[in-house]
């Protein structure tokens, strides 16, 4: 019990400690976007440390007796006798979904025909009926007259748009059906896999009162309607991310014998290539992932090839470098991989232009627009600096670039530091109102175009009147915390220390893309709250998963115990 006592002291302590500190950074940088209190005197210094002090008990304490929960609930599933991998009562199960669905469907009317982004679906929509965009093909490394479409918001999800509003014109002579189409399919999908996973972990030994809980969770908590009526990358990303990690989990459960099993090989290697082609950075969580699987599961090699190494290639080689160029699509720019380092040259420009030597500003001339630096940066967004990276950069101005990039950081690492939190923090404060959810369909189209797609019930003032509802809903106790994006944030890193032990390898390969999930913040252009929408959508599966994790668990055909 000492044992347990200390490893939990140890995890509150690295739960506590980046909560406090990024509770204050979310603090100071709410005021200018600079990192002041360090610098102002020791009058801030000491009201920094009384803060820190008092965010740091708080999230101790909590994060303490997190854990002591959980781990009562371990126990309780490890002493539950029904506790056997058995088949899902389809009955049961289909009654829950349309349960659950009847609780979504206000949600899907009262947005109907559902919703999208502001700018990127739009765009997306419009390039697949090869309609003229400026932003994105004008930040593509190749462009030309009969190019309408690029690969910065994934091809995949611009043909699959495209499809379902090319499908509401062809059958219906509207736009709105195909999303309509679309909308209803996602969040009946959203809803059904969410169910099935709460069914499967009842399986392994849930309690049947948390299980309950679960169903009564996922029907009422209106981000999950809100978030599957979405039509934007982010959403379809989601899906598939939760698909993925479900699996993963899966084979934890099995100690890797599903990989034996043809069928789920064949079926976790799709998933792993339709999360990669929904959004760009899902080929590095597989890079990621391959990498765990093969060590964790090196008995199981050749399968792990099959369902992540294979599905790499086949996106970045067969996708990437041959499909798309046969049909016309052209590759996403250069810049969305470096956006951080233009930034933080941006900001290192800014702020110490008197250092910059003519070697370094020739350097990043040659990148980015050098001239107007000033005019466009801003600390908060990368956008801005970002598309004015020049397509046609050769690859030593690009190692010209890089070493500059070096020499400024040796010379101020903390603006860099700096740089990055300013886009990203965020993400991590809990004094944030952002809404990872919108409310209307966005088309720059006039209203007699075929395309145009109207939001019937939230044009206006309705819409302001859900922003304010939600905003006042944040303001209420406890309750209010589930509506903050950043909770999402600090609850799977909170789940990660849980599952952080000796001889729990499996579990910490089924948190990989979760915490992947989180660290990808760094790299976003700016604290978007629909970046943090894959994360939101994992919370409740991998809370659960972490529930009836470390238990003995029977198979129903009374083979040997599976130790987990």
């Amino acid at each position: 019990m000492k044992k347990v006592e200390k490893a939990n002291r140890i995890k509150g302590i690295l739960f506590a400690l980046p909560f406090a500190v990024m509770q204050l950074i979310g603090k100071d940088f709410s005021a200018d976007n600079k990192i002041n209190d360090l610098t102002l005197g020791k009058f801030y210094i000491m009201r920094a440390l009384i803060l820190f002090a008092g965010y740091f008990v708080v999230a101790y304490v909590l994060s303490v007796l997190g854990f002591y929960v959980i781990e009562k609930l371990r126990k309780k599933v490890a002493a539950n006798k029904e506790n056997t991998v058995e088949r899902i009562n389809i009955k049961s199960y289909l009654k829950s979904v349309l349960g659950v669905f009847v609780f979504w469907i206000p949600y899907y009317i009262f947005f109907f025909p559902g919703t999208s982004n502001i700018g990127d679906t739009d765009k997306q929509i419009r390039m697949f009926f090869h309609r003229p965009v400026k932003f994105p093909l004008n930040v593509s490394p190749v462009q030309g007259p009969d190019i309408y479409i690029t690969d910065h918001h994934p091809f995949f999800t611009t043909w699959l748009y495209g499809s379902f509003v090319k499908l509401g014109i062809t059958l219906f002579g509207r736009a709105w059906m195909g999303v309509a189409i679309f909308s209803f399919l996602q969040m009946l999908l959203f809803c059904a896999f969410l169910v099935f996973i709460l069914f499967r972990v009842r399986s392994f030994g849930l309690p049947s009162k948390i299980f309950k809980l679960g169903i009564v969770f996922t029907a009422l908590f209106p981000f999950y309607p809100m978030l599957a009526v979405c039509m934007v990358k982010d959403m379809t990303f989601s899906f598939f991310c939760l698909t993925t990690v479900w699996m993963i989990f899966e084979i934890s459960m099995s100690e890797g014998m599903l990989l034996k099993n043809k069928w789920f090989v064949a079926g976790f290697a799709i998933s792993n290539v339709l999360f990669m082609l929904s959004k760009g950075q899902g080929k590095y969580f597989v890079m990621v992932l391959a990498v765990m699987m093969m060590a964790v599961y090196w008995k199981y090699w050749y399968s792990v090839a099959i369902t992540t190494v294979l599905p790499i290639f086949f996106v970045v080689v067969v996708w990437g470098k041959i499909l798309l160029p046969v049909w016309n699509i052209s590759p996403g720019g250069k810049q969305e991989a470096i956006g951080t380092l233009l930034q933080q040259s941006a900001r290192y420009v800014v702020t110490y232009p008197d250092e910059v030597t003519e070697e370094e500003k020739n350097a990043i001339a040659a990148v980015i627009d050098y001239d107007n630096i000033a005019e466009n940066f801003d600390p908060t967004v990368t956008n801005p600096i970002k598309i004015t990276f020049n397509q046609k950069a050769t690859k030593e101005q690009m190692r010209n670039y890089y070493k500059c990039w070096f020499a400024m950081f040796l010379k101020h690492p903390g603006l860099y530091f700096e740089s990055t939190l300013n886009t990203c923090y965020k993400f991590f404060d809990m004094t944030w109102e952002g809404n990872p959810f919108f409310v209307c369909f966005n088309i720059d189209v006039e209203q007699d175009d075929e395309l145009y797609i109207e939001s019937f019930f939230t044009s206006g003032e309705i819409g302001n009147s859900i922003k304010w509802l939600f905003t006042e809903i944040r303001a209420i106790p406890i309750i209010g915390i589930l509506f903050k994006t950043s909770f999402y944030t600090w609850v799977v890193w909170f789940l990660f220390l849980v599952n952080l032990k000796r001889r729990n390898s499996r579990m910490l390969v089924f948190c990989t893309i979760p915490i992947l999930s989180i660290m990808i913040y760094a790299a976003c252009p700016r604290s978007l709250p629909r970046y943090a929408e894959p994360v939101i959508m994992m919370i409740v599966p991998m809370l659960m998963a972490t529930i009836v994790t470390g238990t003995e668990v029977k198979k129903s055909d009374n083979s040997d115990v599976i130790k987990v």
